[in-house]
């Protein structure tokens, strides 16, 4: 499908979500999520020298979850999630207001900086696969396996199912245990990454790599995120076509409408209960998983304002609080529903949030200009400049990183992606070091 026919259906798909009887309607508040939802669209089709960007996965979480969600929980009243106070029609307006600032220096940003081309010497990348690099990184990868399916005490259905009698009992505390989900777990599919993107790589290397690699990260035992994180990049790998034309795009719509909805359930499976494959797609975003937009309203609501206190939080979390006594309980979700009282604090803010709950209106702008710099910098080096292994392979892993960003909290999307980037970067020194092995 063409850009244009993309338009066409997510036109059409708004004029009936419009005109559909529902328990509420008001017109302004709705032609509001109209604009958001076609401003982002629009986004997503643009720059069609970039069939995928960080740019564009930007946009589609814009699109699903302060377009498409927000807008369905309105329409069948859904004002609030948890305990909190239900948010009203002017709270709704002031949100948008503060978004479409979000967007406006965002895509602003963006268009205007202009990237300097960086020349790399390829002689410094990984060499060719040779039989020690290929012997090694099958030696580490069934470790690794070995060790994550230890951790879960060989019992072969923790190891496929993520539920409460599973992988949140480890016994890890939570420092460990965010070493373990977000570093030591990943490296198979990082070495896959890096193994598969030679040019002389082994095919059946290859497949025992990719097979190993399901079996440690198997899609129903992880966050969907995270399963977003290590295999958007093993599809594009494989699958070359998806990176042309607007496949990817495609790709990411039916993962969030029908893929992620599908593997959420897993997340308190009960082995022996059997699996649902009646997926109601339209219930999904009614549901807390997206409870972005209505949190970021809450905290315009309340005036949460942390001044940059969570902002230090997420830069330096990995500073021992026996140092660091007064570092921040947790994320700015956990901290606002602890605050409020919302009876569940696992509670996620969203990235353009989490600019206002460190410096007001100010921090969203700060924070849109910012992301708009990094994000077009990384962009224009993937697609207009030859780059080595290491850069493609981060760029790969950032764009399902991104969605986890733009999700929030602040705090462990930061320190999520900085232990994706140090996987990476890992294998790549090991790799590199093989490769130059004769």
């Amino acid at each position: 499908m063409n850009n244009k026919l993309l338009s066409a259906i997510v036109i059409v798909f708004s004029v009936v979500l419009f005109l559909l009887e529902s328990k509420q309607h008001d017109f302004f508040i709705e032609l509001m999520f109209i604009i958001t939802t076609l401003f982002s669209m629009n986004q997503i089709n643009k720059y069609k020298n970039m069939p995928f960007s960080l740019y564009k996965m930007t946009y589609l979480f814009v699109f699903f979850f302060f377009g498409i969600a927000p807008w369905l929980q309105f329409k069948n009243s859904i004002d609030s999630f948890y305990q909190m106070m239900p948010i009203d029609k002017e709270n709704i307006i002031v949100t948008n207001i503060y978004i479409w600032v979000f967007l406006t220096m965002f895509s602003l940003t963006y268009y205007f900086v202009k990237p300097k081309h960086i020349i790399y010497n390829i002689n410094k990348d990984i060499g060719y696969s040779n039989f020690h690099l290929s012997l090694v990184c099958l030696f580490l990868s069934l470790s690794l396996f070995i060790l994550v399916f230890y951790s879960f005490r060989f019992n072969i259905y923790n190891l496929i199912f993520r539920n409460s009698n599973a992988n949140s009992n480890t016994g890890m505390s939570n420092y460990y245990g965010l070493l373990f989900s977000s570093y030591i777990r990943i490296l198979p599919c990082i070495i896959f990454l890096y193994y598969y993107s030679l040019k002389n790589h082994s095919k059946s290397v290859s497949i025992i790599l990719l097979l190993i690699t399901v079996a440690t990260c198997f899609p129903s035992s992880m966050a969907r995120l995270r399963v977003a994180m290590l295999y958007i990049p093993i599809l594009l790998l494989l699958f070359p076509i998806l990176t042309t034309k607007n496949y990817f795009t495609w790709l990411m719509v039916i993962g969030v409408l029908f893929v992620f909805p599908f593997i959420n359930q897993f997340r308190i499976f009960v082995v022996g209960s059997g699996i649902n494959w009646n997926i109601h797609v339209w219930d999904t975003f009614l549901g807390g998983d997206f409870d972005a937009y209505i949190n970021f309203a809450y905290a315009i609501k309340t005036d949460f304002i942390t001044f940059g206190k969570q902002l230090m939080g997420a830069l330096f979390s990995f500073i021992p609080r026996s140092i660091w006594s007064s570092k921040p309980m947790g994320g700015s979700g956990t901290i606002m529903a602890r605050q409020y009282d919302f009876g569940f604090d696992n509670i996620a803010m969203p990235y353009p949030a989490e600019g206002y709950v460190n410096f007001g209106i100010i921090g969203i702008i700060i924070f849109a200009i910012i992301l708009g710099y990094t994000l077009k910098t990384l962009d224009f080096k993937y697609w207009n400049t030859k780059n080595g292994t290491l850069f493609n392979i981060n760029y790969l892993l950032l764009l399902g990183s991104i969605f986890f960003f733009m999700r929030g909290d602040l705090l462990y999307g930061f320190s999520y992606t900085v232990l994706l980037l140090l996987a990476s970067f890992t294998v790549y020194v090991i790799l590199k070091f093989l490769s130059n092995v004769n």
